[in-house]
């Protein structure tokens, strides 16, 4: 089912009406890939969608069918005849899978909210906010999102709007601190010394790693390796890429849950 179509949202005959395209499963979304890199980049978020094809089939989500919501400001085209320029925002969730059925939770699978919700900073709460309700109006039960700071009040406007109606549909946020850098000191142990038992194990682990199966070869300061030139070389292929180095940032966490019967209301903390 790569499109269950398109379908519009406030006034469908006016010129701020906005359309919602749905794809499932890897496939139809890897078809996308190319479009959606632009519009990282337009929106701010340069290489959130870099590794689109290693997030779909990291480990945490093969037992998930990813899902990618579209806000488009067209519905006269098929969705792989979107363009960029055609859309609001995009938004990546993932539904858990019990026994190979659908659940009706949706979560972002995105720790630091850098890469679930694809739109301009002026609008991603409040197309986070649309794309909840537009995934509840279709029998989802809980959807989980993350994306980068906002202020309370303004996701408390979003929310409400898009959650009014004669449904009664639950929302929350929470607010948490996401580290987005380490801090290098003057050496390897002395990094490593700063961080949690179970980064260093991981560290010392895909080293081992990289040894064996790719044949590296680790070596703890490369300054005596790499000339000024080559290090700003590696710097701008970095950049290149898409990475972008961040100070300590916070992360705005929404969930949305509508209840399917009153004996299985819930409340969120």
């Amino acid at each position: 089912m790569p499109s269950i179509g398109s379908e519009a949202i406030f006034n469908a005959d006016g010129p701020n009406s906005a359309h919602f395209f749905l794809l499932r499963g890897q496939v139809e979304i890897l078809r996308l890939r190319h479009v959606l890199g632009i519009l990282s980049e337009f929106c701010g978020q340069a290489g959130a969608t870099d590794y689109l094809e290693y997030f779909l089939t990291a480990t945490e989500n093969l037992k998930k069918t990813p899902y990618l919501v579209l806000m488009a400001s067209r519905s006269d085209v098929g969705v792989f005849e979107l363009r960029t320029a055609d859309l609001w925002g995009a938004v990546l969730v993932y539904e858990y899978r019990v026994l190979g059925f659908g659940s009706s939770l949706f979560t972002a699978s995105d720790y630091n909210g850098s890469r679930a919700v694809i739109a301009p900073a002026k609008l991603r709460r409040q197309v986070s906010a649309a794309v909840c309700r537009y995934l509840m109006d279709r029998g989802a039960q809980i959807v989980l999102l993350n994306l980068e700071p906002g202020a309370p009040e303004s996701c408390q406007i979003c929310f409400e709007g898009a959650m009014a109606g004669s449904t009664k549909r639950w929302w929350g946020t929470q607010r948490r601190k996401v580290g987005a850098t380490i801090a290098l000191y003057k050496t390897f142990d002395a990094t490593l010394a700063r961080m949690g038992k179970h980064t260093r194990r991981n560290m010392r682990y895909y080293r081992r790693k990289a040894e064996a199966e790719l044949g590296c070869s680790f070596t703890a300061d490369a300054r005596n390796m790499l000339t000024m030139g080559q290090l700003l070389e590696l710097l701008s292929m970095r950049l290149r890429l898409g990475c972008k180095s961040c100070s300590l940032k916070g992360a705005r966490r929404i969930r949305c849950g509508i209840p399917s019967s009153p004996r299985r209301q819930w409340i969120l903390s």
